[in-house]
């Protein structure tokens, strides 16, 4: 893990250089929660303090068994959601040592994911699902558009945007919006 300052974004600087634990692999996903930080890797997740920046610490990780590379972290204390092949899997992070699988869902594969809300919204090739987090251990599918939209979505606050291969960003419409 390589930690850029972006203060003067038009030469970014680099901080630190961090060691990801051995067996989980690159790192394809990272969330920020206040002063942690979640790497989920093609095998593995790994939790850092963050509130160094200069020297992250370690403070749990796991290896995480499937066929496929794990996707889409959403992070919403206690809990981490991602996906693995076809499931949406629920990890328990309260202990960073002692991370644990909770439970886990069938559920469409995804490349991204975001959280709205009390909502875990997962974008992939075959479209939008939309997950109600009201039983955090048992996520329940509330909607879905399989439209099978091209691209990367860029998921804001208030408007989302689908980005092209030309790094354009068009506002998206058509897709649910929870306050």
């Amino acid at each position: 893990m390589i930690v850029l300052s972006l203060a003067n974004p038009e030469e970014p600087q680099e901080i630190t250089q961090y060691p990801l634990p051995e067996g989980i692999g690159q790192g394809c996903k990272v969330s920020i929660v206040d002063d942690r930080i979640y790497i989920l890797c093609h095998k593995g997740l790994a939790i850092l303090d963050g509130l160094d920046l200069e020297s992250p610490q370690l403070l749990g990780s796991i290896e995480i068994k499937t066929e496929g590379r794990l996707r889409g972290l959403v992070v919403k204390a206690p809990y981490a959601y991602m996906y693995a092949g076809d499931e949406l899997r629920v990890f328990d992070i309260s202990i960073p040592e002692a991370i644990e699988q909770k439970s886990a869902v069938k559920a469409n594969w995804c490349y991204h994911a975001a959280l709205r809300g009390n909502y875990f919204m997962g974008f992939g090739g075959n479209g939008v699902f939309i997950y109600g987090l009201s039983d955090p251990l048992r996520p329940k599918l509330a909607r879905k558009h399989c439209n099978n939209i091209p691209g990367c979505f860029l998921v804001g606050k208030e408007q989302d945007y689908l980005v092209n291969d030309t790094a354009k960003a068009n506002r998206v419409t058509g897709l649910p919006h929870f306050p």
